[in-house]
């Protein structure tokens, strides 16, 4: 049982730097990709 948590734990944690990863990207994407100017209007469409 004690087995089981662990994994459950080290999964979640898993989890969670992949998604810290994968926001990382798109901020530096956001940053140089895309003029700042843009990003206002482009999250704006998309919170509408």
């Amino acid at each position: 049982m004690h087995h089981l948590g662990e994994s459950i734990e080290q999964n979640y944690y898993y989890e969670y730097n992949q998604n810290l990863i994968e926001n990382q990207a798109d901020d530096f994407a956001f940053e140089f990709l895309m003029p700042k100017k843009n990003i206002r209007s482009y999250l704006k469409n998309i919170l509408e």
